[in-house]
């Protein structure tokens, strides 16, 4: 990345003031909803004994990807007041950083991560639901500050721009495994 580029990524460009609306909730709800129904259709329509497959080991497989979200919402969730429980190993199978092996052996079950996803978009669409302006609005001082000012700010990246950036991997993932073409109308 060239020093301009980082310079879109510095806290030059991130505002200051957040105007959580209601009706801006509702739009980042119904994001996160389609990211839900898309995010399934890809994880259940990928056969069990390919969820772990690298058809090239630059790419995150589907059982990470699965694995690294939830463990995302997860944090944010925390953050927002509704906690999800997650087995201690996830942060050093799926955090930030970690890189995904091929030994399915190694990560829970193709069913236990989809269920975990759908657990972890439950707890995020709850708190950030609840949360009230005062919630959303207080400093982010631990996931990225220098790109995300407050809660509401990484919170609503995590639920639409990190997630969807990951279900982008999974659709090239998929494709280069010779499996089909999931339209994105779910």
């Amino acid at each position: 990345m060239n020093k301009s580029s980082n310079k879109l990524l510095s806290s030059d460009v991130r505002p200051r003031n957040h105007i959580m609306t209601d009706e801006f909730k509702q739009s980042v709800l119904e994001a996160f909803s389609y990211n839900l129904r898309y995010g399934l259709t890809l994880f259940r329509s990928t056969p069990e004994d390919l969820f772990f497959s690298f058809p090239n080991h630059k790419m995150n497989h589907a059982g990470w990807i699965a694995g690294h979200i939830t463990l995302s919402h997860r944090r944010i969730s925390i953050e927002l007041g509704v906690d999800i429980s997650l087995p201690n190993d996830w942060i050093h199978l799926f955090g930030m950083g970690t890189q995904p092996i091929a030994d399915s052996r190694r990560y829970p079950q193709r069913d236990e991560l989809i269920q975990a996803f759908i657990d972890g978009h439950s707890a995020l669409e709850l708190a950030f639901k609840n949360a009230t302006p005062e919630k959303l609005n207080e400093p982010n001082t631990k996931y990225k500050p220098n790109c995300y000012s407050t809660i509401g700010a990484i919170a609503v990246h995590v639920m639409i721009t990190h997630e969807s950036v990951h279900l982008g991997q999974l659709c090239a993932w998929r494709k280069a495994l010779g499996l089909s073409r999931i339209e994105g109308s779910a």
